[in-house]
């Protein structure tokens, strides 16, 4: 997570930044609308309806935890009197209110996916492989018709160790 903050956040901040990510999709799936994970996934086998509930419950867990956790932060602070505590609290949620990700948003993109699909949700021995098409959809690759064949895309993937399908390579034509 270092790529997309620039700099190492402190434990309040990094809590923060955890309650607002899986608030976020919250309201995104109680809006029906799509999480970033069935946004990620939908296209495998392993999304199905029973999956999808089994993600939205997690989330919603998630969530009552993270919410807890926040809220014991706050109160210890002001139990202990610790004006200091709950400063950091108010500067962090100053700095997450109007957060900007640093460095290279198709990389980060690339390390969120990478993520998602590690979760414990794809445990079932399968790899997730992606096609590189699929894959500039999802990161918006700006050329999303590349006549090159997405080969800085690849490039970056690479990089990354990002799982992707092989290329197939096509024969030459045989001339009599």
């Amino acid at each position: 997570m270092l790529a997309t903050r620039g700099r190492r956040f402190s434990e309040i901040e990094s809590a923060l930044n955890v309650y607002y990510d899986i608030a976020d999709e919250v309201r995104r799936m109680q809006a029906g609308k799509k999480t970033k994970m069935q946004e990620v996934l939908e296209s495998t086998p392993a999304w199905n309806a029973q999956f999808a509930a089994q993600y939205n419950a997690s989330l919603l867990s998630n969530f009552r935890e993270s919410t807890k956790q926040v809220g014991r932060m706050f109160v210890n602070a002001v139990l202990s009197r610790d004006d200091k505590q709950v400063h950091e609290m108010a500067e962090a949620i100053k700095l997450l209110k109007n957060f900007a990700p640093h460095g290279d948003r198709i990389r980060m993109r690339l390390l969120e996916l990478r993520h998602l699909s590690e979760t414990k949700f794809l445990k079932d021995g399968t790899e997730r492989k992606w096609t590189i098409r699929e894959l500039a959809r999802l990161v918006e690759w700006p050329q999303t018709k590349s006549e090159d064949g997405f080969s800085r895309l690849r490039r970056l993937c690479h990089e990354l160790n990002f799982p992707l399908v092989p290329i197939k390579t096509r024969k030459p034509k045989k001339t009599a």
